[in-house]
């Protein structure tokens, strides 16, 4: 009891009796947890977001200029794609920025499924979207900070909880009662206002979180429909029946060539 007792004192003084912030301490702590999120969101914006959002907008600014757009013609497009294609692997190789350097990987595993690159128009094997959508997802780490925040805001919460209720005693005369009362007052405002400033920091963090994805994946989006247009989808199943085309083909040329080199080889025994 002694030590709750203790505690309670301490949180007493360090929310209403702190030198220089004294009565501002819960508006001092809501001002901390909001300038804290500002400050990871803006982070988060310079080293992770931004240069890998710049090296997806340069990579669809190239695409665009090469196929003219999503109203070109689509043949003229394809074979202006397959002419630079040089230029376009120049640019998706780039990697100036560490974050841009998984863009440069997942390039590398699809440009595999180009099936032949020096051809007049290149066709893929694969959808782009599957290899590059995913690639949004790897800096998402102000939701968990917003997690955080919020938790932050309910400790502060249960420790004014804890401090009023250790100190709370009404006995005394009416001044003393009112002063235990004062300072009751002071830890719930301390409280609310920490709930407040962990709810409000998370919101922004969740708010910056929202619009970096939504600009990644758009631009995600953008680039997978530039790769699209540029290139002729040869799904695996078409593959397979042009294969089994060229198989009804040559078997009677198989066929032919067997019976005349039986038949090359009986006369010669």
């Amino acid at each position: 009891m002694e030590i709750t007792e203790r505690l309670g004192r301490a949180l007493i003084y360090f929310f209403t009796e702190v030198p220089i912030i004294g009565d501002a301490m819960a508006a001092f702590l809501a001002i901390v947890l909001i300038g804290g999120a500002f400050a990871i969101a803006l982070r988060y914006k310079r080293e992770y977001h931004s240069p890998l959002a710049n090296a997806i907008e340069a990579r669809v600014r190239l695409l665009d200029e090469i196929t003219g757009g999503t109203t070109a013609d689509v043949d003229e497009a394809r074979l202006e794609f397959a002419r630079r294609f040089n230029d376009i692997d120049d640019q998706m190789m780039e990697a100036n920025a560490s974050e841009a350097l998984p863009l440069r990987r997942t390039w590398e595993e699809y440009r595999e499924t180009i099936i032949d690159p020096s051809a007049d128009v290149l066709q893929n094997s694969a959808r782009p979207e599957h290899f590059f959508v995913n690639l949004g997802e790897r800096h998402r780490g102000l939701n968990w900070f917003a997690n955080i925040f919020i938790a932050i805001g309910l400790l502060i919460t249960f420790l004014g909880i804890i401090a009023a209720l250790s100190t709370l005693d009404f006995s005394g005369d009416t001044a003393a009662m009112q002063d235990k009362l004062n300072s009751l007052m002071k830890v719930a405002g301390a409280k609310f206002w920490a709930s407040v400033g962990g709810i409000v920091a998370s919101i922004v963090l969740r708010s910056y979180d929202y619009r970096f994805g939504k600009r990644i994946n758009d631009g995600l989006s953008m680039l997978c429909d530039k790769l699209e247009h540029g290139m002729a989808y040869l799904p695996p199943q078409r593959i397979a029946s042009d294969q089994l085309a060229q198989l009804k083909e040559q078997t009677p040329a198989l066929r032919t060539f067997s019976e005349q080199l039986a038949a090359a080889l009986d006369g010669a025994l």
